[in-house]
C-alpha cells in the first residue's frame, strides 16, 4: 500500500461528483485519516483507498478542463513529454495539457485483463467476468460464459470468494443450484449442496445474487 506524506501531489477521490481530480495531501493522522486539498479548491478528509498516484499514461482515457470554456471533454492521453500532457478527442482534434486540468473517472482504479465480479441487469447477479477494455463508453467486460457488454464501476465488484460464501452453480443441465463455498483454488472453488454433497467446480459457473452480496459487504 503506498505510504502518503505531507505534500504529496495525488489524484483524490471527490464523492460529489465521482471523478479524481489533481489534490494535495495536507495532513494525516494516526487513525488514518487523510486530509486533502483540490487543486480547484476546497479541503476533504478522506482516507487511503481514496488517493492515488498523481500520473497518466499514453491510452489513459480522461477528462481535460477546455481553458476556453472551463467545462471538461473527454479525451485519450496521447503523449507525455515532462509535465506536458497531449490529448485527443472524439472529433481527432487534439491538445496539450498538464496534468493539473485532468480528472479521471471512477473506473480508472481498474485495468484491462482483470477479472471481476460483473452485475448483469437482465437477472439481477454478478458472474464472472474480465475487463476487455475501457474507453469512453464504459467498461467492457467479457463474463466466462463469452457474452460482453459494457458496464460501470458499480456494477463491478473484485473476484473475492470466501469459504462459506452462499452462491449458486450451474448443473451440466444449465440450471443453477444454491451452494456454499468450501475452498478456493486459483480458477476453482469447492462447493458443497443442500443434499450435502459436495463438487469443485470452475469458477466460471458460479453466480451470486446481487441481494446476497450487498448482504455480505455489510456484515
Amino acid at each position: 500500500m503506498q505510504s502518503w506524506r505531507a505534500g504529496d501531489r495525488v489524484f483524490a477521490y471527490r464523492d460529489a461528483d465521482a471523478y479524481w481530480y489533481p489534490a494535495t495531501v495536507v495532513s494525516l493522522d494516526t487513525s488514518g485519516d487523510i486530509k486533502i486539498k483540490f487543486d480547484m479548491g476546497g479541503e476533504e478528509i478522506t482516507d487511503s483507498e481514496s488517493v492515488n498516484a498523481l500520473r497518466v499514461a499514453v491510452g489513459d482515457y480522461v477528462e481535460n478542463k477546455a481553458a476556453d470554456d472551463g467545462f471538461y471533454y473527454e479525451a485519450e492521453v496521447l503523449d507525455v513529454v515532462g509535465g506536458r500532457i497531449q490529448v485527443g478527442y472524439e472529433d481527432d482534434s487534439t491538445e496539450w495539457t498538464t496534468i493539473n486540468n485532468l480528472r479521471l473517472p471512477d473506473w480508472q482504479d481498474y485495468t484491462v485483463g482483470e477479472r471481476v465480479l460483473a452485475y448483469r441487469e437482465s437477472d439481477g447477479y454478478f458472474y464472472p467476468a474480465e475487463i476487455t477494455a475501457m474507453d469512453e463508453a464504459g467498461i467492457h467486460v467479457r463474463y466466462d460464459d463469452g457474452d460482453e457488454e459494457v458496464s460501470d464501476p458499480d456494477y463491478l465488484e473484485p473476484l473475492e470468494l470466501m469459504v462459506g460464501e452462499g452462491v449458486e452453480c450451474q448443473a451440466d443441465d444449465g440450471r443453477y443450484h444454491e451452494a456454499e463455498i468450501l475452498d478456493v483454488d486459483e480458477d476453482r472453488v469447492q462447493v458443497e449442496y443442500a443434499d450435502e454433497s459436495d463438487a469443485w467446480i470452475e469458477i466460471g459457473r458460479i453466480r451470486i445474487l446481487a441481494v446476497d452480496l450487498d448482504d455480505e459487504e455489510e456484515a
